[in-house]
C-alpha cells in the first residue's frame, strides 16, 4: 500500500520543517533488498544501497491549488537490475538535502499502472497524475495517503548496439 512516512507527516504536523523542500528526489527499490516502514521509516541512509535501480532529482516541485504536491515526470535513464531477476517494485520520495543521514523519507508508491516493471536497461519513466490528486494531496499529509493512480511506470527499450564487427568495416563472410 502506498504511503507517507510517518516521520514526516508527524513533522509537517509540528511545524519541524516545510512541506516544499528545496530538493526532493526520487528512488527507485527492489523490496527484496529494502522493505520500507510507515512508521519507522525516517531517512534515506536507512535504504539498503542494492535495493536502489535508480536515484534521480525530481524538478520543478511546487504546491499547485493551495492543495497538492506536484513535480515534473521523472526519468530514470538506462536502468538495469542489481541483481538476476531485479525489479522495480517501489518508488520511495525523500527531500534531498545532499547527505542521506538528513535526507527525509517521505512516501512510498507501491501501486499504479506498470508496476512492479522489470529494468531492461532501457529508460524508466514516472508520470505523475495529472489530475487533481497530482503526487499527492496536502490533506493526505494528516491521513497518510498518497492517491493510487498518482504513478504511471514505463519502460522504454534499450537502445540497439551495433556489433563489432559492423564498427570496424569487417563484415563476416
Amino acid at each position: 500500500m502506498s504511503f507517507l512516512f510517518d516521520k514526516y507527516r508527524e513533522g509537517i504536523a509540528q511545524g519541524k520543517f516545510i512541506l516544499h523542500a528545496p530538493l526532493y528526489s526520487a528512488l527507485l527499490i527492489d523490496d527484496r533488498f529494502y522493505t520500507p516502514s510507515k512508521s519507522e521509516g525516517e531517512f534515506r541512509s536507512e535504504v539498503r544501497p542494492e535495493a536502489i535501480m535508480g536515484d534521480q532529482p525530481m524538478k520543478n516541485v511546487r504546491v499547485v491549488n493551495g492543495n497538492a504536491l506536484d513535480a515534473d515526470d521523472v526519468t530514470f535513464p538506462a536502468v538495469t537490475s542489481n541483481v538476476p531477476h531485479g525489479q522495480v517494485d517501489k518508488i520511495l520520495l525523500y527531500e534531498d538535502t545532499g547527505d542521506p543521514a538528513t535526507s527525509r523519507l517521505v512516501g512510498c508508491i507501491d501501486s499504479g499502472v506498470g508496476l512492479p516493471v522489470s529494468p531492461n536497461g532501457g529508460d524508466i519513466k514516472i508520470a505523475w497524475d495529472d489530475g487533481a490528486g497530482k503526487i499527492f494531496l496536502l490533506g493526505s499529509v494528516m491521513a497518510g495517503g498518497i492517491p493510487l493512480s498518482s504513478v504511471l511506470a514505463t519502460q522504454e527499450d534499450p537502445p540497439a548496439v551495433a556489433p563489432d564487427w559492423l564498427e570496424k568495416g569487417d563484415a563476416p563472410k
